[in-house]
């Protein structure tokens, strides 16, 4: 039970792109200006930030376990804890859509994984729904950016229009050849709609979007104590837009983990907001490893971990 090597070449690939986007991003800002506001940040405040992304991580996998229960395939605590932060070893492709590793896993316990695919949708749905509305808090301190949310709001008006009435795609296959691919493509979304017609009950729905709202606004104010640590007058309100904005654009850029668009419009946010370019730049990176990097190194141990666990149990 291994990772493949396409998918070990995508994340060392991003780890590459990372290292050299926070490294050209440092030597543009200045190097020592970036180390100086690192330190100024502290273990202690990095604890607290820290805390609040694992906070994130933590509801996020009990939304993952209301899929899998509503789904008629609950699996036990520590085991379902260990395969969802395990799909965090492949959050940095793109769409996050490596976490369907976790199917690999699931298959030990007789999860179809067409099931696993229908929590993942719902997952991506939730969390964009989230983000949108984390957008909107904040919207009044850059309503220049209200197209880009345009955008994302779009986007999920037409996810939730397939949600709803998955009808019409069925209808829409008689107009290709059933051997094409237009038309295989249509019929498995429209199974992978009716698996994700249970988790979008009007009461279950609001449910896992709530969650999802509260566990992004953690970390949305993990990135306001990080500002606040540093000295950065900014209204919480505006600190969650900027946050939300630049988890949106990322997530819409279908890059890698967002890698490049959500530390573009971070700093360019901040920089508007009237911060300075070094501390932008800090404040951009420091928050990419407390919440991107520190989900994938937790998938990578727990990846590491659980494969060696069920190595050992079932030899």
């Amino acid at each position: 039970m291994t990772i493949t090597p396409l998918q070990i070449k995508l994340v060392c690939i991003s780890v590459i792109a990372s290292v050299g986007l926070y490294l050209g991003l440092s030597l543009w800002a200045g190097h020592d200006e970036v180390l100086n506001a690192f330190e100024k940040i502290g273990w202690s405040a990095s604890v607290m930030i820290f805390g609040a992304s694992l906070f994130n991580y933590l509801l996020r996998f009990y939304r993952w376990d209301l899929y899998l229960t509503k789904a008629n395939h609950p699996i036990p605590l520590w085991d379902n804890l260990n395969i969802y932060f395990s799909g965090f070893a492949l959050t940095t492709t793109p769409g996050k859509a490596g976490e369907i590793i976790r199917g690999v896993f699931l298959n030990k316990f007789n999860v179809p994984f067409k099931v696993n695919l229908a929590c993942f949708f719902s997952e991506r749905l939730s969390d964009l729904i989230a983000i949108i509305i984390l957008c909107l808090i904040g919207l009044s301190h850059n309503l220049d950016y209200f197209p880009i949310i345009i955008i994302g709001i779009l986007l999920v008006a037409l996810i939730l229009l397939c949600v709803f009435y998955p009808e019409w795609i069925k209808k829409m296959q008689q107009y290709f050849n059933p051997h094409s691919k237009p038309h295989k493509i249509l019929a498995y979304g429209y199974d992978l709609l009716i698996q994700t017609k249970d988790f979008h009950h009007a009461r279950f729905f609001l449910f896992t979007i709530a969650l999802s709202c509260i566990a992004w606004g953690a970390e949305a104010l993990g990135f306001y104590y990080t500002l606040y640590v540093l000295e950065v007058n900014i209204p919480v309100s505006q600190a969650v837009f900027i946050y939300a904005l630049s988890m949106l654009v990322g997530a819409l850029s279908f890059l890698p983990g967002g890698l490049g668009g959500t530390e573009a419009t971070s700093m360019t946010l901040l920089i508007l907001a009237g911060v300075g370019l070094e501390q932008a730049t800090a404040i951009t990176i420091f928050m990419r490893l407390a919440t991107l990097w520190f989900a994938v190194a937790l998938g990578i141990i727990s990846f590491g971990y659980y494969s060696r666990y069920l190595n050992k149990n079932h030899q």
